[in-house]
């Protein structure tokens, strides 16, 4: 847990997305993560972190949805 938390700290908006998406994908690992969740860790917006980060995730099948049947609503969450 302190090695992510470490991680966490040291990410920023410049880092390269692999990265960036292994640690959404350890924090889906830990509990299910909605994107405005996983966007206020490091400062980002949700958006960019949906389209960035958490869409590359689910075609790749490395994260899924908690709610698959209604993608759209306000309480889906990610998980690994």
């Amino acid at each position: 847990m302190d090695a992510l938390a470490a991680r966490l700290g040291a990410i920023s908006q410049r880092r390269p997305p692999q990265e960036v998406q292994d640690l959404v994908v350890a924090l889906c690992e830990l509990r299910p993560w909605r994107a405005a969740e996983i966007a206020a860790l490091p400062g980002r917006k949700a958006e960019t972190v949906r389209q960035n980060d958490l869409r590359p995730l689910l075609r790749a099948g490395r994260v899924a949805m908690t709610r698959p049947d209604k993608p759209n609503d306000p309480d889906q969450a990610c998980r690994a």
